[in-house]
């Protein structure tokens, strides 16, 4: 694939955006805590078993932030970002933090007699899980979404050479319209196997694989869309921080609404129509967030640092889970289910958060160094072959 000297593959990281990465992951921190409060939850269960739609968030996020600076080069007709060099970001985002996480949680799992087979634990070191029927999940519980990442990150830089191959320059509706036929086919396989085979073994993969979930990246994808029109046509995603706060509050609202729906343990068709829902919606925040143009407060400022640290947050509170329920601690206090549920939250989040930090600081930053170095190095390396190589004569 062509290279571009000057795209990048990532953006400047936004305070906004890193608050919506810390509310995500407080909502899937929250998901996990029924062994830590007492009665289990009391009349919040509905709430709390709805919190795991933070992983939808998580995809919305990815899909606009991994698609948008491969969309800005088919609608501009420019150079798509350096394909190596994205690669080995993606790889260096991920991968180290993950091993780390996936090799303590192997420890745990030994430790206590519960390691799966070999042949589940070895496809998760490669991100293979959610193409395995079946897939119990293995020691690190919560990295199944793992493997639905990895798949979009292959495929945006593939899609965009299939695309290219058609032709250079691609209009905003054509793209549109093309993610929006992606977004049907893997919302129809969802749906498919939720009503017709709840049951088979493949189910598994559908509703927790990338065929399934790919949907989810698309709310992201049309948001993407959506700000390189009005950067091309010189508006604003939305013309007031008024009506971007309106905005976000009313999805906030209507999840609560689509919570309510869902209740406590629905069905697998109930989890598929709540998760399209979930997705349209906070692809919607995502817009009223990027409007946002008010200064950053201290509390905006809090939110953005656990958010930066949000993977790390994702990873380890599964582990900080399992040792704070190994040593009997409940949350079960007289008050009302939801205060020892968020009380609960809070208890998990502040015990994961020195893991999540150590793991930024000491393994997720210094591979994502690594990769820039790395990619710079051999964009020097490119250069300089350039140079010295004879000019080829016209025939």
């Amino acid at each position: 694939m062509p290279r571009q000297e000057g795209a990048t593959t990532h953006l400047s990281r936004s305070t906004h955006v890193d608050v919506l990465r810390a509310i995500a992951a407080l909502m899937v921190i929250g998901y996990h805590v029924n062994g830590l409060v007492g009665g289990q939850g009391g009349s919040v269960l509905w709430l709390r078993d709805n919190t795991d739609s933070g992983v939808e968030l998580f995809f919305v996020l990815s899909g606009y932030l991994i698609a948008l600076p491969f969309l800005r080069a088919l609608v501009c007709g420019s150079q798509v970002p350096d394909t190596v060099r994205y690669a080995l970001r993606r790889a260096a985002r991920i991968l180290p933090g993950y091993w780390l996480a996936l090799v303590a949680a192997t420890f745990v799992a030994i430790r206590i007699g519960a390691l799966p087979p070999m042949r589940l634990l070895l496809p998760q070191v490669a991100l293979l899980q959610g193409l395995i029927p079946d897939d119990p999940g293995g020691p690190l519980v919560v990295a199944w979404t793992l493997s639905i990442e990895a798949a979009f990150y292959v495929g945006v830089p593939v899609a965009t050479w299939l695309l290219l191959r058609r032709r250079r320059v691609w209009s905003i509706r054509s793209l549109a319209g093309l993610t929006c036929g992606v977004w049907a086919i893997s919302e129809a396989l969802a749906f498919g196997f939720a009503a017709l085979a709840p049951g088979n073994p493949w189910s598994t993969v559908m509703l927790r694989g990338p065929g399934g979930f790919m949907c989810q990246f698309c709310p992201g994808i049309l948001v993407a869309l959506l700000q390189i029109r009005c950067e091309r046509a010189g508006t604003r995603l939305v013309r007031t921080p008024q009506r971007a706060w309106m905005l976000i509050a009313g999805c906030a609202v209507g999840w609560l609404f689509v919570a309510a729906w869902s209740g406590q343990a629905g069905s697998e068709l109930q989890m598929v129509v709540r998760n399209q829902v979930c997705g349209g919606l906070f692809g919607l925040v995502l817009i009223g967030t990027l409007a946002l143009r008010a200064p950053e407060r201290r509390v905006t400022r809090l939110f953005s640092r656990v958010g930066t640290v949000s993977y790390g947050m994702y990873l380890w509170h599964w582990l900080a889970f399992e040792a704070i329920v190994s040593t009997g601690l409940r949350v079960d206090l007289p008050l009302p289910g939801v205060v020892n549920w968020v009380l609960a939250t809070g208890l998990l989040t502040v015990t994961t958060l020195p893991l999540a930090i150590a793991s930024w600081r000491f393994v997720e930053t210094r591979a994502i160094t690594w990769a820039s170095d790395r990619g710079r190095l051999m964009r020097i390396t490119s250069d300089n072959v350039a140079a010295l190589s004879p000019p080829v004569a016209a025939p």
